[in-house]
């Protein structure tokens, strides 16, 4: 299955029902619907806090780059490969319009 292209402009909202903890160095994401829970490691969190900030897509992968001193291109396929994953767990989804 073809990931859905994500755009520079592409803005995100996170699911408001989601527990967030941070715990030592690792950020996890409960579900509380099917109770699961996600570990992020630094990059998905830097992700998920500029999707939580309202940022769009575009700044995102600047602060990937930003944060771990990566190319554009690897930032913003690894960036995209990550929202893709959250896109279809239901953890985000994108907003319209």
């Amino acid at each position: 299955m073809a990931m859905e292209k994500i755009l520079d402009t592409d803005n995100f909202e996170l699911r408001s029902d989601l527990v967030i903890e941070a715990v030592d160095d690792e950020f996890l994401i409960l579900d509380l619907t099917s109770n699961l829970y996600f570990g992020l490691n630094e990059l998905g969190r830097v992700i998920w806090q500029g999707l939580g900030e309202g940022q769009n897509f575009g700044e995102i992968v600047v602060q990937v780059c930003e944060n771990f001193e990566v190319d554009e291109t690897i930032a913003r396929l690894d960036a995209a490969e990550f929202v893709a994953d959250l896109l279809a767990r239901g953890l985000v989804s994108k907003k319209v319009g």
